[in-house]
């Protein structure tokens, strides 16, 4: 029997809450999402030994998303929002596999967690024509335990090996400008 297999499946259960308050030129709109996440993933190791990974996680996950409106044709919005990033099976899985796309091997880690980020955006929105659009905006993105692929220290450059693993932390930002035109006709 391959030790190169396994067996897996995930179950995502969620409620969501939403409310929607409007305050003359102000617009609220904010609420929860609450999920149950599980996940199985079975398969043997080495030894001949089955390995059997559950997880169970409850995640809350609150979002707000602030709107307001300058005049007819111009908007603020800021908006903050959790989420979460669950890893894949294959990132899980306590083996070795061979990608014969990239010629190297990749090892998964049975202990990586969930990574948690907190997203916040600001957006200046500016509608000249009935179909036309300019918007400027910032993100800023705060991570705990990203995953990351990292080169094994002790692969060479004629095998090369990969695996899995949680950072600390991650940050990442950076500004969006878009310009949109329909031509109609």
């Amino acid at each position: 029997v391959s030790q190169s297999r396994y067996l897996g499946a995930s179950i995502l259960n969620a409620a969501y809450m939403m409310m929607d308050n409007k305050f003359n030129d102000l617009r609220l709109v904010w609420g929860l999402r609450a999920e149950n996440f599980q996940q199985l993933l079975t398969s043997k190791i080495q030894t001949g030994e089955r390995s059997v990974l559950l997880t169970r996680k409850w995640d809350f996950l609150p979002s707000a998303n602030m709107m307001y409106s300058l005049n007819s044709k111009q908007n603020l919005r800021l908006s903050a929002s959790r989420t979460v990033a669950r890893p894949e099976f294959r990132e899980l899985a306590p083996f070795a596999f061979f990608d014969y796309e990239t010629n190297y091997g990749v090892k998964g880690d049975t202990s990586l967690r969930r990574s948690s980020v907190l997203n916040y955006d600001a957006r200046y929105e500016w509608y000249p024509k009935s179909n036309e659009s300019i918007t400027i905006g910032a993100f800023y993105k705060d991570f705990t335990d990203p995953t990351e692929f990292r080169l094994d220290p002790a692969s060479n450059a004629d095998s090369r090996r990969y695996f899995y693993q949680n950072a600390l932390n991650a940050k990442t930002f950076g500004l969006e400008i878009e310009v949109t035109s329909i031509v109609t006709g």
